[in-house]
């Protein structure tokens, strides 16, 4: 069927999900002020609050790979969006602490399926062409665009007067509709696999991620003296540590034990120092979106609305500017340098 083919599906699926997943992210550092002075949060408490999400995602970063061999990817996904927006609709309407800290948990929780499955299905049914965009797509430009959103809606409808709850009630109805538009999907066109036994289910995951890995090793190769050329397939059949996230946790050199994968990247001093710079990127951000708005108008008394596009704008402008030159590295520029 036309309306449901792989475009779409990754769009809807790909893209429109992880995009009102992250929404969530900025629509409560927007809302943070409001949501502690109606509830009467302490600063320990709202702080945490807010990372709840985070929390969820890094406990569930070691079990949606190993579940995703063993479920059908539409019922998994189904459940997960449920979930998601269950917890979502309930978040807007209790002030109860320890509710609001499990719904935002389940979010998290539930988003990082999302950050699992859209690559293997990307990586099984985009092809060469599409690949690396529809990669990049559904992962930082996804998130940074839903993050982007919740943070101006949320932002601009407390400071018009409106409860902190109508973002995150629009934010669970969105939810719903794609999940009753998944549930209209063939299960074949959600699975990131074509088999049924669970070794061939690892097999076929694992060649997905070779696919991607692939892709990345292509780039990381590249320098100022070497012109980018595709690897032999014998070279791309070592057994090799795998490119990724850390939520991405399906193992590909699978002759090594987890051990001795992890002792690999730890010997390795450029990755500890990217992983090492990334964390602290992400700590320095996340802490600026959650203190930006409070900063801005409790100490400056500047309007929230401003406040808030003011951050949108530098936080774009700052990305835009990183993505356009990181681009450059499949060109003549030597990743190093671009990092």
């Amino acid at each position: 069927m036309e309306c449901c083919s792989k475009e779409i599906i990754f769009w809807f699926f790909c893209f429109g999900v992880p995009m009102f997943m992250a929404y969530n992210g900025g629509a409560t550092a927007a809302t943070v002020d409001t949501i502690q002075k109606v509830g009467g949060w302490s600063p320990t408490g709202i702080g945490l609050l807010g990372a709840m999400d985070k929390i969820g995602i890094t406990m569930s970063a070691g079990i949606w790979g190993y579940i995703l061999q063993h479920v059908p990817s539409k019922i998994l996904l189904s459940a997960g969006l449920l979930v998601n927006a269950v917890s979502v609709a309930v978040f807007a309407v209790t002030q109860n602490g320890y509710l609001m800290y499990t719904t935002k948990m389940l979010i998290g929780f539930t988003e990082g399926l999302q950050w699992v499955w859209a690559p293997l299905w990307v990586a099984r049914w985009a092809d060469e062409e599409k690949l690396p965009l529809w990669i990049n797509l559904s992962g930082c430009v996804a998130a940074g665009v839903g993050n982007g959103v919740g943070m101006l809606l949320a932002g601009s409808s407390t400071a018009h007067g409106l409860p902190y709850a109508f973002p995150f009630q629009v934010e669970a109805g969105v939810l719903l509709l794609l999940l009753l538009l998944m549930v209209m999907v063939p299960a074949e066109k959600m699975a990131i696999t074509s088999c049924l036994k669970v070794d061939q289910v690892k097999n076929e995951i694992m060649d997905s991620d070779r696919k991607i890995r692939t892709y990345s090793d292509d780039l990381l190769n590249l320098s100022l003296d070497h012109p980018p050329s595709r690897q032999s397939s014998e070279a791309r059949t070592r057994p090799r540590i795998r490119s990724g996230s850390f939520l991405h946790p399906v193992m590909v050199a699978e002759d090594m034990t987890i051990r001795q994968q992890l002792e690999e990247l730890y010997s390795n001093k450029l990755y500890c120092r990217s992983a090492m710079a990334f964390a602290s990127s992400n700590y320095v951000n996340a802490g600026l979106a959650f203190i930006w708005i409070r900063l801005f108008v409790e100490l400056w008394k500047m309007d929230k609305q401003l406040s808030v596009v003011s951050y949108l704008l530098l936080t774009g402008v700052g990305g835009g500017l990183g993505i356009c030159h990181s681009s450059g590295i499949e060109g003549s520029h030597d990743p190093r340098l671009t990092l």
